[in-house]
C-alpha cells in the first residue's frame, strides 16, 4: 500500500490541545468520539523508547510524565510539555519530553484539534501526525501524514504527506482540495517521498 495505509494511529509530540474527533459517515460527518474529558490520557499510550528520528529528546513514560508535571488534564483542557527545569548532563539522551500515540486505530475520519499554544524555539518540533503500521510493516513503511508540524524557529506549521516512491498526488489540486499550496522539494522539483 504505497499511497495510503490501511490503519492509522494518531501520534502527538508535546502541545496544548482541546476538542474532538469525528468519523466520516456517507455524505456527512457524525461525531463518534471525543478525547476531551478528564480521562484524556487513558486513550493514549506513552511512547518511551529512544527517538526513532535521533532527536535530542528523552521520551518519558506515563508515570514520569505525570509525576514531573509534563502532562495534566481537566474536563476542557490538556497540557503536554517538556522539562524546562533540568539541565541535561553531557552524554545524556536529551531533554525529557512527551510523545503519545492513540490506542485507537482509524481507517478514515475527520479529525479536529484546537490548539491554544504550540511551542516554538530552537530545538522544538511539535507535531500532530498519523502513521500506518503493523508488525510486518513498521513505521515508516506505510508512510505518515504530518497534519501539524513546527520546526525550530519557523513562524508557521507545515503539513506533509510522506509516502512510498511512485505515490502520485498530481490530481490533488491546490485551492480545490486544500487551501494551502504544494511546495517543491529542496531541489526545486516535487518531493517523491
Amino acid at each position: 500500500m504505497p499511497c495510503r495505509p490501511a490503519v492509522m494511529q494518531l501520534a502527538i509530540a508535546f502541545f496544548v490541545a482541546r476538542h474532538a474527533t469525528a468519523s466520516f459517515v456517507t455524505g456527512s460527518y457524525e461525531k463518534i468520539e471525543s478525547y476531551m474529558k478528564g480521562d484524556f490520557f487513558s486513550k493514549w499510550e506513552f511512547f518511551s523508547n529512544s527517538d526513532p528520528t535521533h532527536g535530542f529528546t528523552d521520551y518519558v513514560n506515563r508515570e514520569n510524565a505525570f509525576s514531573s508535571g509534563l502532562v495534566t488534564a481537566t474536563e476542557d483542557r490538556v497540557y503536554m510539555g517538556v522539562d524546562t527545569h533540568t539541565t541535561v548532563p553531557q552524554g545524556k539522551h536529551g531533554r525529557r519530553s512527551v510523545r503519545i500515540e492513540s490506542k485507537a486505530v482509524y481507517n478514515r475520519g475527520l479529525f479536529v484539534i484546537s490548539l491554544e499554544h504550540v511551542p516554538t524555539g530552537c530545538g522544538t518540533w511539535p507535531a500532530f501526525w498519523m502513521f500506518g503500521e503493523d508488525q510486518h510493516h513498521p513505521w515508516p513503511k506505510w508512510g505518515e501524514f504530518d497534519i501539524i508540524e513546527g520546526v525550530h524557529r519557523t513562524d508557521r506549521v507545515t503539513t506533509t504527506l510522506h509516502s512510498a516512491s511512485g505515490c502520485d498526488q498530481s490530481t490533488v489540486v491546490a485551492g480545490q482540495f486544500f487551501t494551502g499550496t504544494w511546495v517543491a522539494g529542496s531541489n526545486g522539483v516535487p518531493a517523491n517521498n
